[in-house]
């Protein structure tokens, strides 16, 4: 059996996120060094990346192939898919 080390000072057996020993990790400049190894990133970011460039609203109407396109164009910026400023159909 291999011991896993940390991926910063290549010592100590990693115990914490982002594949780091404790010490290493709880140094802010480290861990900053080191990005997670998940697949879907830190807990609570969900789906969406933070950093993303900001949603510009749509005059498409909900359900109309247009609105469809670009609801699939924000899902691959990883931005949300709904905006309040999105068109919505008049009464």
């Amino acid at each position: 059996m291999s011991i896993v080390v940390c991926r910063a000072c290549g010592q100590s057996k990693r115990n914490r996120a982002r594949g780091l020993c404790n010490p290493c990790w709880k140094n802010g400049d480290i861990r900053d060094e080191y990005p997670s190894l998940s697949p879907f990133g830190n807990r609570g970011s969900g789906l969406f990346n933070y950093h993303s460039p900001p949603v510009v609203p749509t005059s498409a109407l909900p359900g109309t192939e247009a609105k469809i396109l670009v609801m699939q164009q924000r899902a691959s910026m990883r931005q949300p898919l709904f905006d309040d400023r999105d068109a919505v159909p008049s009464l």
